[in-house]
């Protein structure tokens, strides 16, 4: 059947080829830095491939995996801090170095079925998509303010959803 998969990161590292003869299927690489997989959190990539199961159904997954955003802690001093318990206006302070702090790497798998059924110059195109396929909850974002609150989750990896579509074309 047909199949393809496609590979993109941003360092280079001595998996592409590794994954080309694992996988023995025609490899599309797209590499836009050098050095990919010192598996730090300054680089991500994507991996997908879409292939052809009996019957006319097509089965496609992408496989993501992203740095955590830099986290950049910071500080205001309360007023009473100032003399005279008064400031003329409010300072914000950097307490890390930048590119010191990344939340967690996350990842995400999403799947997809497709079947084409044609009559004439008339197609029906039916799918399911599936995506975040393992849960995964990964921390995207947090308070990065010194306070009660710091390090607190402000958002996180939607969960598991599926997408059914239907297209006509005439």
């Amino acid at each position: 059947g047909r199949h393809q998969v496609g590979f993109s990161c941003f360092r280079r590292s001595e998996f592409v080829p590794y994954l080309a003869k694992l996988c023995n299927m025609p490899l599309v690489v797209s590499i836009e830095n050098s050095e990919c997989f010192a598996l730090s959190s300054e680089f991500e990539f994507k991996l997908a491939g879409n292939y052809s199961l009996p019957y006319g159904v097509d089965f496609g997954a992408v496989l993501q995996s992203f740095a955590g955003l830099e986290r950049v802690i910071t500080w205001q001093p309360a007023a009473t801090l100032y003399p005279n318990g008064q400031r003329t206006q409010a300072q914000t302070i950097v307490l890390t170095e930048p590119g010191a702090l990344f939340g967690e790497r996350w990842d995400q798998l999403d799947v997809n079925f497709k079947k084409n059924i044609r009559y004439g110059s008339k197609a029906h195109t039916f799918q399911v998509d599936i995506f975040n396929v393992f849960n995964n909850n990964s921390i995207r974002t947090m308070t990065d303010t010194v306070g009660t609150s710091l390090g607190q989750v402000t958002a996180i990896l939607p969960g598991r959803f599926p997408r059914l579509a239907y297209q006509f074309k005439w």
